[in-house]
């Protein structure tokens, strides 16, 4: 997985340094998803003209605080840093509840040079 999103990443024409960032990003969504949810949980990735998306969802109740990784978490607690960094490291990140639990993951990738 991790080596997909990077190539993704570097075939949207980002940096190594923003591409790393963004598998770190998707690799604690998606430890959270297999850590905290329910299986199955599935990543997908995909491309628009100027952003990258990447998905991670699973079959769990989903996050019920409002404020998860809004805030920065306590030095003295072991967990709850994923989603603060992914929140940190990503363009804009949705949580979704329903059937499951859906995190999106945006970040800005130079648009399509048609010329």
């Amino acid at each position: 997985m991790r080596r997909t999103i990077g190539s993704l990443a570097l075939e949207a024409v980002l940096p190594r340094s923003r591409a790393d960032e963004l598998v770190l990003a998707v690799n604690e969504i998606a430890t959270n998803a297999i850590v905290h949810g329910r299986s199955p949980a599935t990543v997908r990735a995909w491309r628009l003209d100027d952003e990258l998306v990447f998905e991670v969802s699973d079959s769990g109740s989903g996050i019920k605080d409002v404020l998860a990784g809004q805030l920065t978490p306590s030095k003295a607690g072991l967990g709850g840093r994923g989603l603060w960094l992914t929140r940190l490291l990503c363009d804009a990140v949705e949580i979704r509840n329903g059937v499951g639990c859906t995190v999106s993951m945006h970040a800005t990738a130079p648009s399509y040079s048609l010329a």
